[in-house]
C-alpha cells in the first residue's frame, strides 16, 4: 500500500517503533492498537515487549520507593516536579496499575535513603481514588 509521503506501508513484517510512538502521542488508543492489528501477534508482542522491556531494564536492581498521593492528578504532578527537580533524574513513564482510573507513575532519581545516602532510586508514584 502507497503512504502519503510516497513511501510504502509494509504489513508483512513488524511494527514501525517509530510509528508506534507517534500513535501513542493520541489521545485516542484507537488508532495504536488498529495500527497493532495489520500485523500478527507474535511480531507486535516482540516489538512491544523490546521497548517496555528497555525501560524496566533501567529500573531494575535501584532501591525501590513507592509514593501514594490523594488524587491521580496530584499523583502525576509530583511525580513530574520529582524527575525535574535535582540531578539524575529521568523521564516520568506512565504505567497501568491495577485499575484503569488509577496510574502508575515511574521514573529514576536520585533520592535521601533511610541510611542517610542519596542513592539512585526507581520512584513509583501512585493515588487513592474515593
Amino acid at each position: 500500500k502507497k503512504g502519503e509521503r510516497g513511501g510504502s506501508l509494509d504489513f508483512a513484517g513488524n511494527p514501525s517503533k517509530h510509528i508506534l510512538q507517534q500513535l501513542q502521542r493520541h489521545r485516542s488508543q484507537r488508532l495504536y492498537f488498529e495500527y497493532l492489528g495489520f500485523f500478527s501477534p507474535e511480531a507486535a508482542a516482540a516489538v512491544l515487549s523490546e521497548a517496555t522491556n528497555k525501560k524496566r531494564a533501567e529500573l531494575r536492581g535501584l532501591r525501590q520507593v513507592l509514593m501514594v498521593a490523594e488524587k491521580p492528578s496530584i499523583a502525576e504532578a509530583l511525580a513530574n516536579a520529582l524527575s525535574s527537580s535535582g540531578g539524575g533524574g529521568s523521564r516520568v513513564r506512565k504505567v497501568r496499575g491495577v485499575s484503569r482510573g488509577i496510574p502508575v507513575f515511574e521514573f529514576a532519581a536520585r533520592h535521601m535513603c533511610a541510611d542517610g545516602l542519596e542513592r539512585k532510586c526507581a520512584i513509583r508514584v501512585t493515588s487513592t481514588i474515593g
